[in-house]
């Protein structure tokens, strides 16, 4: 009998490349949390650190990204610069192809 062929270590992926791959995917169960967490991390180069301290990405859902904001205040600054968002959002993370943004007054990384 044969033994079953061993692949290249060329040929094998690791297993965290598999799971980004998989994640990757905005379609897969976890891919939107995965994705939002993802760009999270980046969020004050994408939007800016003004905006990135005093707000953060918790959620999205069907193109619809939720951000807690600091303020009531804020969610009034914000909502004027709503357009502006949605385009930087969409040119500097195309992959998540966001329709809509809504703000709630919640915790973000700034306040505790």
């Amino acid at each position: 009998m044969a033994s079953p062929k061993v692949p290249r270590k060329s040929e094998l992926l690791d297993s965290a490349a598999i799971l980004e791959g998989l994640l990757n995917q905005k379609e897969a169960p976890l891919g939107e949390a995965y994705l939002c967490w993802k760009m999270s991390l980046r969020w004050s180069e994408i939007v800016g650190p003004t905006i990135g301290e005093a707000s953060r990405p918790y959620e999205i859902s069907h193109g619809v990204l939720k951000i807690a904001v600091k303020s009531a205040g804020w969610i009034q600054q914000l909502h004027f610069s709503k357009r502006e968002i949605l385009e930087t959002l969409n040119t500097k993370v195309p992959e998540l192809k966001i329709i809509d943004v809504v703000f709630h007054v919640g915790r973000t990384k700034g306040t505790s």
